[in-house]
């Protein structure tokens, strides 16, 4: 893609949003702070004094990455939205 072309496709994405974002500093700081959300998510799950017989260790784990993938996703996307909106 053009530099120009490139510049105004950016421009577009961050006023109307909803569209894949190609700068690599907002994919990064949304991979790095989604995969630290799982990782807190994950813990709290085992941390969480849960009887073991009615949540088992599966369970615990894949509720920890569901709730951790979608605050994590919500919360970076709110931040990188209003993050762009301000440029």
């Amino acid at each position: 893609m053009d530099d120009g072309v490139r510049d105004e496709y950016q421009d577009l994405v961050d006023k109307i949003g909803m569209a894949p974002n190609l700068r690599r500093s907002d994919n990064v700081f949304q991979a790095r702070f989604v995969g630290a959300s799982l990782v807190v998510f994950i813990a709290l799950a085992f941390i969480l004094p849960l009887d073991d017989k009615t949540y088992p260790p599966v369970g615990r784990l894949l509720v920890g990455a569901l709730v951790g993938l979608l605050v994590g996703v919500g919360i970076s996307g709110l931040i990188l939205a209003i993050k762009n909106l301000r440029r």
